[in-house]
C-alpha cells in the first residue's frame, strides 16, 4: 500500500470511527499482531479490550475498526 493510500485510510478511519477510538484500535492491534496466538484469538482479544473501553461503540464499528487497523498496521510495517 503506498503512502497516499495509507494516509487516506487513516483519515477515513478517523472520520468513520473517531480519532480517539481509531488510535486505540491501531495501538491494540499493533500489540496483538506480535503475539503467538491465532488470528481469531487475536481478533477476539482486541474486540474484548475495545468493547470494555468503548461500551457505547457498536459491535459492527469495533469489528470494522479492527479490520481496518490490521490492514493499516501490516502495511505500515512493510514500508518501514
Amino acid at each position: 500500500m503506498n503512502t497516499i493510500k495509507k494516509y487516506v485510510l487513516n483519515i477515513l478511519a478517523k472520520i468513520l470511527l473517531g480519532d480517539q477510538f481509531w488510535n486505540t484500535v491501531k495501538q491494540e492491534v499493533t500489540i496483538l499482531l506480535d503475539l503467538d496466538m491465532s488470528g481469531e484469538d487475536k481478533r477476539k482479544k482486541a474486540f474484548e479490550v475495545l468493547k470494555t473501553q468503548f461500551r457505547d461503540q457498536s459491535n459492527s464499528l469495533i469489528n470494522a475498526g479492527i479490520e481496518l487497523a490490521v490492514v493499516w498496521v501490516k502495511n505500515k510495517t512493510k514500508t518501514e
